[in-house]
């Protein structure tokens, strides 16, 4: 199965799964029901790579939707390169800095990050402190050991 499909059918599975739980929360009043049917709707328009239905879902009133925003990042996997993937998740419109934002992380852990742009990333603010810290969780053995604390690292104090 390609990454598209098989993290689609995670996350479609893990809508399945939620649906028990959430259901009981959504019989609420005035609780949605619809979300599910949504999530696997946009999902399964991202697995079969129906780009024009999920450039309209992009533009709907549904474009800030945690099920918008998943399907388009899931889909932006099937992009050559981090700079390709985002600028396909940007050009559909909606809610473009979140749609780039969760695409440019699923695309960095596939390349590890090799392929961002050093003109992208030259000038963040406090990109050390985030060098660390996705230094540190990349290391399990280190977290596992138990009690490292971000402080014990030298990323105390946040960024200014």
């Amino acid at each position: 199965m390609d990454p598209i499909g098989a993290a689609a059918q995670v996350a479609a599975t893990g809508a399945g799964q939620a649906d028990g739980a959430a259901g009981r929360a959504r019989a609420a009043p005035g609780a949605s029901s619809g979300g599910d049917a949504r999530l696997r709707a946009a999902i399964d328009a991202a697995a079969a790579a129906d780009d024009p239905a999920l450039a309209v879902l992009a533009g709907s009133p549904e474009a800030a939707t945690c099920w918008t925003t998943l399907a388009v990042a899931l889909r932006s996997l099937a992009r050559p390169d981090y700079v390709d993937g985002v600028g396909w998740a940007i050009s559909l419109g909606g809610d473009t800095d979140t749609n780039a934002a969760v695409a440019g992380a699923l695309l960095g852990c596939r390349s590890g990050g090799e392929d961002i742009p050093q003109r992208w990333l030259a000038p963040l603010q406090g990109r050390e402190l985030v060098e660390r810290a996705a230094a540190w969780l990349g290391e399990p053995e280190s977290r596992a050991a138990g009690g490292v604390v971000l402080r014990d690292r030298g990323l105390e104090g946040g960024v200014h």
